[in-house]
């Protein structure tokens, strides 16, 4: 299916700093959420919610092959989306997140549902020298650019215009060292819209499909609160 055309030349916005971009704050999150899981059972949040994790799981179900499909997770959190995956028949999964604490409860959660095919990494997307290359043939994200987005950058490089666009240009090289040479990406955000997205990943990634989500109406416009891209690979 094929979606709109480039919008490499648009004009985007950079989202204002947050300490949602620090590690800090993640590192915080995921040690308060392995506590609870440890003391209640408590699986953490899922990114989201569940009803839009399963429009990206119904997807993926359809269009790819389990038997011969390499996953990864990017910023896996406590791994909820690789269990998912590995509930629908999907063995080649990998979570990866730069928060030693979110791998700690995704390994956990995953040995207490008795789960052992998925397989988890500490990387930072935004340092390739941290990733293994492991030809994935889909690489799904859900939020972490958008929290990739809200980080705090003093200076950019000259030959950038904006933070997101030397953000996004970053972030697309370690995706580049993820995948084979030509995977599928999704990508599902509450910060950027569709054609953002198609911007911002327009030099590597051709947009070929879109997973719909309920949309809301309001004093005469409609949209939706989340955007869910697929692209494959230039």
């Amino acid at each position: 299916m094929a979606l709109m055309g480039s919008q490499g030349s648009d004009r985007i916005d950079d989202l204002p700093d947050s300490r949602l971009g620090t590690l800090e704050y993640w590192e915080q999150v995921y040690k308060t959420e392995v506590e609870n899981l440890k003391s209640h059972g408590e699986e953490g949040e899922i990114w989201f919610g569940t009803a839009t994790e399963r429009r990206v799981t119904r997807w993926i179900q359809k269009s790819l092959n389990p038997n011969d499909t390499c996953v990864v997770d990017l910023g896996c959190g406590n791994g909820h989306f690789c269990l998912s995956m590995a509930e629908i028949s999907f063995e080649n999964i990998f979570g990866l997140d730069y928060s030693n604490s979110a791998i700690e409860l995704a390994r956990s959660l995953s040995i207490s549902k008795g789960i052992t095919t998925v397989r988890y990494q500490v990387g930072d997307i935004l340092n390739p020298d941290t990733l293994t290359a492991l030809q994935a043939d889909l690489i799904v994200d859900k939020g972490t650019f958008d929290a990739i987005s809200l980080m705090h950058f003093p200076s950019i490089p000259p030959e950038y215009s904006s933070k997101t666009h030397f953000l996004g240009s970053q972030y697309t090289k370690g995706l580049l060292k993820l995948g084979k040479p030509s995977h599928t990406f999704i990508i599902t955000s509450c910060n950027w819209t569709e054609s953002e997205l198609i911007s911002i990943f327009d030099e590597h990634y051709s947009p070929i499909d879109r997973i719909p989500h309920p949309s809301y109406s309001f004093g005469g416009s409609s949209g939706s609160t989340v955007s869910t891209v697929v692209f494959k690979s230039k």
